[in-house]
């Protein structure tokens, strides 16, 4: 699975991407973020501190939600960033976020209690 998102890396002069999950746990303000449609629609956001998850749980949540709302392998992705809370990631379908916590897309709220467990988020 890709871990870098190579279009933000050609847009977004403030991306800093982390190219492993060890590596981003290492990082107090690091992100993962998960996406569809080749970054046409930020599904998640959340800072790494808070997942309890191991990296293929995460890869299991991705592609559950990647089958409900866009089911296209080849254009989902799971990668890791370090940013700061505020910071936007954009995307098509109204992009994403960084916040404290999980930030989810509004297509996602009906299954946020289903994602945070998947997650074993933290507090």
């Amino acid at each position: 699975m890709q871990h870098i998102d190579n279009i933000r890396e050609l847009i977004d002069d403030d991306f800093l991407p982390i190219a492993s999950f060890n590596e981003a746990k290492q990082d107090p303000w690091s992100y993962a973020v998960m996406h569809g449609d080749e970054g046409g629609q930020i599904y998640l956001t959340v800072p790494l501190s808070r997942i309890g998850a191991s990296e293929e749980e995460l890869e299991h949540l991705l592609q559950t939600i990647d089958t409900q709302l866009w089911n296209d392998p080849r254009g989902r992705s799971l990668y890791y960033e370090h940013g700061s809370v505020g910071q936007e990631i954009s995307g098509g379908m109204g992009g994403g976020v960084l916040t404290d916590g999980l930030w989810l897309h509004p297509a996602l709220n009906t299954k946020r209690l289903d994602i945070e467990r998947a997650l074993h988020l933290k507090p």
